[in-house]
């Protein structure tokens, strides 16, 4: 315990505001520490929000106020949760995605122990998000990035758990329901946060990757109305940064506007957001342009997140793209470029590739049995793409079918002969 103590004087007096990193291994402990620090808590519930505040104060002199005693609270959540609860980085290990995978580590009970003691450390993580912006802890940021991914992953997980049929959409999923209303009033203050500060140093900074969770949430749920609200709070904070940048570049003498005029370009390697978030943020917007209808605005930032998602961000975000990119481009008669075909794995091959050679011909009648397949057919539907390929791509085959028959007239006429017309 003494160890944890020091860590946290450490982290709060390296500089006039505490590091990022050194802030993250306070909350989100490693398994190792985890299972040191649980029994040494055991013998020091001592340990308690007024006592880890006069720590921090001790350390640093700048922490007063709102924002000491929530730090400090926070870091009381992530003690009581090592003390009652499995490892996090257990819990929500990347690498296990099956659900005797998850049984293995902890029991149904622990694992509800574990979503209930996680979601105090995310609810104090968001009332310190909610400080004044007249003195945002941008130093916070990080951590409360992983907080919340981690706890949407353990309520996707515990929903699962609790019931085999948590995927459908016709079952209720209780603790992804309560996590996404909890992520949607960080996403709300981030949105609508007015500090006359650059993006990366208020809560703007964080509207997009908040966004992404609570999309992700939402999408999980089949729950996309609310996701228009998502939508305003990122785009309000895109405004709100542009505004900075305009009143930058009137005010900053001519030496100064020359080199600041690159962040108002659409370059999305110049914007406040890292590009992966920019990536994640397209990829969301364009499933829910496709659920609308919106087909071409879905293909264009479908487009952009793929043109993005470089090779090393993963195969698996590049074949989610993919899944959902190509029945656009199908529905819009496009074919799929060389470039796209060197992207596509076997899988995702057998289930788009076919629907095109017959669209191309066009055979209306050999697509619509090539589509209907039932494995093919069930696939789609999960994706929810059936729907908009069934109704939307008999148009454009009508309409290579009239153009092909009237070249053949055309032809014929031109040979004296009505054969084909």
């Amino acid at each position: 315990m003494e160890a944890y103590l020091a860590s946290i004087d450490a982290a709060f007096s390296s500089s006039s505001t505490p590091s990022s990193h050194a802030f993250i291994s306070l909350i989100v402990v490693t398994a190792q520490q985890h299972a040191a620090l649980k029994d040494d808590f055991a013998a020091h519930r001592s340990v308690d929000q007024s006592m880890i505040a006069q720590r921090i104060s001790r350390s640093n002199a700048t922490m007063t106020g709102v924002l000491l005693d929530r730090t400090a609270s926070l870091i009381e959540a992530a003690l009581q949760y090592v003390a009652d609860a499995p490892p996090i980085a257990i819990l929500t290990d990347t690498n296990d995605r099956r659900r005797d995978q998850w049984l293995a580590k902890a029991s149904l009970p622990a694992w509800q122990q574990a979503q209930a003691k996680w979601a105090t450390v995310f609810n104090r993580s968001s009332a310190l998000f909610s400080v004044s912006p007249t003195s945002p802890p941008v130093w916070f940021f990080p951590t409360f990035r992983l907080v919340s991914m981690l706890f949407l992953t353990l309520c996707i997980r515990l929903d699962r758990l609790s019931s085999p049929f948590a995927q459908s959409h016709s079952h209720r999923q209780p603790y992804l329901t309560e996590c996404t209303s909890k992520l949607a009033g960080p996403v709300r203050a981030a949105g609508t946060d007015r500090t006359s500060l650059p993006g990366h140093e208020t809560k703007r900074s964080a509207a997009m990757w908040l966004g992404n969770d609570c999309l992700r949430g939402y999408f999980k749920l089949n729950n996309l109305k609310l996701c228009e609200t998502v939508l305003k709070s990122v785009r309000e904070a895109n405004n709100r940064n542009r505004e900075h940048v305009n009143s930058t570049l009137e005010t900053a003498p001519p030496s100064s506007q020359s080199s600041s005029s690159t962040f108002m370009s659409d370059d999305p390697h110049e914007s406040i957001y890292p590009l992966s978030q920019q990536v994640t943020y397209r990829y969301y917007v364009g499933r829910l342009r496709i659920s609308q209808g919106r087909i071409r605005d879905a293909f264009h930032d479908l487009s952009w997140a793929l043109h993005y998602c470089h090779a090393q961000h993963g195969h698996r975000q590049i074949r989610s793209i993919l899944l959902h990119l190509l029945p656009c481009a199908l529905v819009l008669g496009m074919r799929p470029s060389r470039f796209v075909l060197s992207l596509l794995d076997q899988d995702v091959a057998n289930l788009y590739l076919p629907l095109f050679a017959l669209y191309a011909k066009p055979d209306i009648a050999a697509f619509e049995a090539t589509l209907n397949v039932r494995q093919r057919k069930e696939r789609l539907r999960k994706l929810n793409v059936y729907l908009m390929i069934r109704d939307k791509s008999a148009i454009g085959m009508w309409r290579g079918i009239v153009k092909r028959w009237w070249v053949l007239c055309h032809k014929a006429a031109k040979t004296g002969s009505d054969e084909h017309c």
